[in-house]
């Protein structure tokens, strides 16, 4: 079991390392994006506490594959496989455990160890969620398989959406919007092969504004009952909503933009203290999205070509 966590420990460092940052900074990094995150968050609503449960669990939810399970049991047995995922577990909700604890949530921090200690015994099976159908069958790659993968978020987005109706919360009722946007950017979080990008055959410019095009459609095509719904039972607040879609969908190009910046590999974490940036200061998205653009350029042009260049 030491051994399988100094090799996660190693890749992690490699993978930092690859983005020409020291792992030191680029642990500093992480941590006060997580923080000015954290205090934005908490800063816009009262049910912060509820999302660091929420955004706690989703990631720990990535590590319980079924692919990954038998991959554990099989080399390390099925009692130290139990071990390793319950260490992985509480690692991953550390940081959350520690907002909630700092925040004087204790019933959330009850509620959110519960479930790190038991979500540690179980696995999704993932080839499940392929026969999903999806509205999304002429927008290739990420709607297709994001929506798959995170079409529980749709659920607690109507959990929100009707429990902010059911006690006259208007805040919580338009969060529902924001997690359904905070699922759609983790769509763009996975790079496609290479031959995808080159067998598009466009330039990188009409690349990137296709890309956008279908981001905006099926981003309206997902919020858009729940925009409805909201405007029918608090039209007063319709400026809240509009705010809240515009920058939403605004941060949702920069990940856009940053994939592709980044292409073929992940998104970097300098990129990603940049959107971290612009999402507790949204007055920086045009010039994040103007270097973002030069940064996909360069990425971009060794697969595309520009016939006008």
């Amino acid at each position: 079991m030491k051994v399988y966590f100094s090799l996660l420990f190693k890749i992690s460092t490699r993978a930092i390392r690859q983005v020409g940052l020291h792992p030191v900074l680029g642990a500093l990094l992480a941590v006060a994006a997580f923080i000015t995150l954290t205090m934005v968050l908490y800063a816009q609503t009262e049910w912060a506490g509820l999302f660091m449960v929420l955004f706690g669990v989703y990631f720990q939810s990535l590590l319980m594959s079924t692919q990954r399970t038998e991959f554990l049991e099989l080399h390390f047995g099925k009692r130290q496989r139990r071990r390793i995922r319950l260490i992985e577990n509480s690692l991953v909700g550390l940081p959350f455990f520690i907002v909630l604890l700092a925040s004087a949530e204790w019933l959330l921090c009850l509620l959110f160890v519960a479930v790190t200690g038991v979500t540690s015994f179980f696995s999704f099976q993932q080839a499940n969620v392929r026969s999903i159908p999806t509205p999304f069958g002429k927008s290739p790659y990420e709607f297709v398989v994001g929506f798959r993968r995170t079409w529980w978020v749709l659920m607690i987005a109507c959990g929100l959406l009707a429990i902010g109706i059911g006690v006259d919360n208007p805040n919580l009722a338009v969060s529902s919007i924001v997690a359904i946007q905070l699922a759609i950017a983790s769509f763009y979080s996975t790079p496609e092969p290479g031959f995808f990008v080159w067998n598009s055959n466009r330039s990188w410019s009409a690349f990137l504004n296709w890309k956008l095009g279908l981001m905006l459609k099926n981003t309206a095509l997902l919020i858009a009952p729940f925009s409805l719904v909201f405007l029918l039972i608090y039209p007063e607040n319709w400026w809240v909503l509009g705010i809240i879609c515009a920058v939403g969908i605004s941060l949702i190009a920069l990940v856009v933009l940053a994939k592709y910046a980044a292409f073929p590999n992940a998104m970097s974490l300098p990129h990603a203290v940049i959107i971290a940036l612009c999402v507790s200061f949204p007055p920086l998205i045009p010039l994040a999205a103007a270097f973002l653009s030069a940064n996909a350029r360069k990425s971009l042009k060794r697969y595309l070509h520009d016939p006008n260049q």
